[in-house]
């Protein structure tokens, strides 16, 4: 899968499909920012890209979907899922716009995925942003299972101008938790 914005103004997903599941053909299949405040002169300036089986617990097809979080053309936080499909296609499953609590003119995005809730799947989403005022936002989300996010925790932090993020049991208690720089 490629992410990129070879169209000025346009965030693109291109998803290689397996051969075998199309005939022997080499096919794509294509996803495009063009709708929803997702295409301008800003568009993959800032973008972040994830992947877990997001929608597991609410039974969903035991495949990986991929989070595309990026600042949009009015430089606001939104967060595209895809579900990668058996022929290794994609799905576009739902979008999560914010720009509540300074959610704009963001500098750095990152994004991660794991077992924040304790449930045994990694399917909570942990963002990191920093923006102009060096402000480093954590965001939890989850996929609710009606093709959208749930914003379940947000903190913030002063004191960053670049960010990274990541989840991973660093307590020994069998559950994920966030590291952020």
């Amino acid at each position: 899968m490629a992410i990129g914005n070879d169209n000025p103004g346009l965030l693109e997903v291109l998803s290689i499909k397996n051969p075998e599941a199309s005939g022997g053909d080499l096919a794509r299949d294509f996803w495009s920012s063009s709708s929803n405040y997702r295409q301008g002169e800003n568009m993959g300036q800032l973008m972040a890209v994830a992947a877990g089986d997001l929608d597991a617990t609410h039974g969903g097809d035991a495949s990986e979907e991929v989070v595309v979080a990026f600042g949009d053309d009015q430089k606001h936080l939104q967060v595209v899922l895809l579900d990668g499909e058996s022929d290794g296609g994609i799905k576009y499953m739902g979008t999560w716009r914010s720009s509540s609590h300074g959610r704009y003119e963001m500098t750095d995005i990152k994004a991660a995925v794991g077992d924040l809730d304790g449930d045994g799947y990694k399917d909570e989403i942990a963002l990191a942003l920093s923006d102009q005022y060096e402000v480093l936002q954590i965001i939890v989300l989850e996929y609710n299972g009606s093709g959208g996010l749930t914003e379940l925790a947000y903190g913030r932090y002063s004191g960053a101008s670049e960010v990274d993020v990541t989840t991973g049991v660093f307590s020994g208690d069998g559950r994920d938790q966030i590291a952020a720089v």
